[in-house]
């Protein structure tokens, strides 16, 4: 067992330090988007209760909670947005390119109606699939 230990450690040395950055990177994004996208239902949700006017008739305390987790999922965005976003679409990152957007379905909703080729249909696939499912009020049509 030990060997087998020392073996794996040795075969592990010769993978270059690129390659464990962009794992690490990979991973990295993986989980940002996981934690936007459980954002992004709490938000719908909340979204839909303050709509039917149920948000209002809640305690105080949990309409500052609501409001508390729209923005922590407001800041995720942009962050997402902002560092990984660009990568899904291999476009420039938006500082540089799109001013103004600061949002992932903004993002997916330029490249829904503005974009060409497999950008599109990617964009599509996330609005069909990501997006559009859990928002009953159409804003991401």
């Amino acid at each position: 067992m030990e060997q087998l230990i020392t073996n794996f450690w040795l075969v592990m040395a010769f993978v270059p330090w690129q390659v464990w950055a962009a794992l690490g990177f990979l991973a990295q994004a993986v989980k940002w988007f996981a934690i936007l996208w459980v954002f992004f239902l709490a938000v719908m949700k909340l979204r839909d209760v303050e709509k039917t006017g149920v948000l209002i008739t809640l305690d105080r305390r949990v309409q500052i909670a609501a409001r508390v987790v729209l923005a922590i999922g407001v800041t995720i965005n942009l962050f997402v947005r902002v560092f990984f976003s660009w990568l899904v679409f291999l476009e420039v990152p938006p500082p540089f390119k799109h001013w103004g957007e600061w949002a992932v379905s903004a993002q997916v909703k330029r490249l829904c109606n503005e974009g060409s080729g497999w950008r599109q249909q990617r964009a599509f696939w996330w609005r069909d699939n990501v997006l559009r499912p859990f928002d009953m009020w159409g804003g991401h049509d």
